[in-house]
């Protein structure tokens, strides 16, 4: 697919949204990313990290900055919260942690959630 792709326009960047933990998604839900991106099969991979625990996401991050395909890989991040507990320094926290293991950017889930939480003030890219 993707050689079909790059074939009409070569600009084009091949994706998926992925689970984090590759295990589970190669035997749940057929999704073997790790393999995607070493042999070109996509370009990027967006995992969805979307754990509130820094603690997790940071172990999490490390086990796969192990995969040294950091810089194929953009980090998801949950950044809403329904019941108010989840502060946006915590979303600050996992952006500067993302960054500093050199991955390929973050992405923010979602949209609605950050404005109804009125975090945008106060997150730093």
């Amino acid at each position: 697919m993707k050689i079909s792709i790059n074939n009409m326009n070569p600009e084009i960047v091949v994706s998926a949204a992925v689970f984090p933990q590759l295990a589970t998604a190669v035997s749940k839900y057929a999704q073997n990313w790790y393999e995607w991106l070493s042999k070109g099969y996509i370009d990027k991979i967006y995992l969805m990290a979307y754990t509130t625990s820094n603690d997790d996401l940071e172990k999490l991050l490390n086990q796969i900055s192990n995969l040294r395909l950091n810089d194929k890989i953009v980090v998801g991040l949950k950044a809403w919260d329904s019941s108010k507990k989840y502060k946006v320094d915590d979303i600050n926290f996992k952006i500067k942690l993302s960054k500093k293991l050199k991955f390929a950017g973050i992405s923010l889930f979602s949209y609605s959630g950050i404005r109804n939480n009125d975090y945008f003030k106060n997150i730093k890219f």
